[in-house]
């Protein structure tokens, strides 16, 4: 026989078998790569998930106002700052008046209705930058 003959048999299994190879590596790096993705993603939804908590825990449901434990530790914060620069504070309370008569005669549903316009209107006027709002109010 021919050497030509001999290979010709040989060089078509060797390149099937390489594409195989090929391919095969291919497919284990796209999954690794997919693997270590999803690896990754938990700590990235932990992450959300810790800031979601840290949200929930310092936000008004009602309002989106920041709440009474965000006010507490930023009325400490500020009065040691005002204390310590020997500078003024200033602190703006709103009092939505009436708001237990008009729960019993409207409902706490409307109630929660006419606080939403207020909290809007103070999220309006304020600089974030430099002030902060919150519902300290039950």
């Amino acid at each position: 026989m021919a050497p030509e003959e001999i290979f010709a048999s040989w060089r078509w299994k060797a390149i099937s078998l390489g594409t195989v190879v090929m391919v095969l590596c291919v497919v284990t790096t796209l999954l690794t790569w997919l693997f270590r993705k999803a690896l990754r993603d938990p700590e990235r939804a932990e992450q959300a998930m810790a800031a979601a908590n840290v949200r929930l825990a310092t936000t008004d449901a009602l309002t989106g106002l920041l709440n009474r434990r965000r006010f507490d530790e930023a009325l400490a914060r500020e009065t040691r700052r005002a204390v310590r620069k020997a500078r003024p504070l200033s602190l703006l309370l709103l009092d939505a008046d009436c708001c237990k008569g008009f729960n019993d005669r409207y409902g706490h549903q409307k109630g929660d209705e006419a606080l939403r316009p207020i909290a809007c209107a103070i999220m309006t006027a304020y600089d974030p930058a430099a002030d902060i709002a919150c519902r300290i109010g039950a």
